[in-house]
């Protein structure tokens, strides 16, 4: 269901002016501001077709509770490994940091504290801000239903205490 509305019209005058941005990196004629406008073009594509999909898909209340499933799910491993960087980090095991690599900065990696031997865990997340924002996100998720409706979006009971304890 696609309907041509004002806010449909916004979105397609919002890409075609990033489309036109292009002009000055491609009049500069430098190669990295090149290579940052294709990567950031990408990723507002990429954001662009999602919102484009939000307007013109319709969506109804199992299609949100398997999403929130879905996430919450995901969440389950991304924690696990949060959990695993704090003594990694303190212990210089393997995949303690991951490094990220951009036109800007050419090679960093994740921001976390290090304050006498106390590590904060960023998980797959550039910095702990981040990660704690997805944590609280899937929290409220699988919390928020159960405290209020009584209703557990995930009904297996080991997913779901996992799922909460991590």
């Amino acid at each position: 269901y696609f309907r041509l509305d004002v806010p449909t019209i916004s979105l397609f005058m919002i890409m075609g002016t990033c489309i036109l941005s292009a002009a000055s990196p491609i009049l500069s004629g430098s190669s990295e501001y090149l290579r940052q406008y294709m990567k950031s073009t990408l990723h507002f594509s990429y954001m662009w077709v999602f919102i484009l999909l939000c307007c013109a898909v319709r969506v109804s209340p199992t299609s949100i509770i398997k999403l929130f499933r879905i996430y919450v799910f995901c969440a389950i491993p991304v924690n696990l490994f949060g959990i695993y960087q704090v003594p990694a980090r303190a212990f210089d095991w393997p995949f303690a940091w991951i490094e990220y690599t951009g036109a800007a900065q050419r090679y960093t990696e994740q921001l976390s504290l290090e304050f006498e031997g106390f590590f904060r865990a960023t998980s797959l997340f550039s910095e702990p801000s981040a990660f704690a924002m997805y944590t609280m996100t899937a929290a409220i998720m699988l919390l928020a239903p159960y405290f209020l409706y009584d209703y557990r979006i995930i009904k297996n009971r080991f997913v779901f205490y996992t799922a909460s304890l991590s």
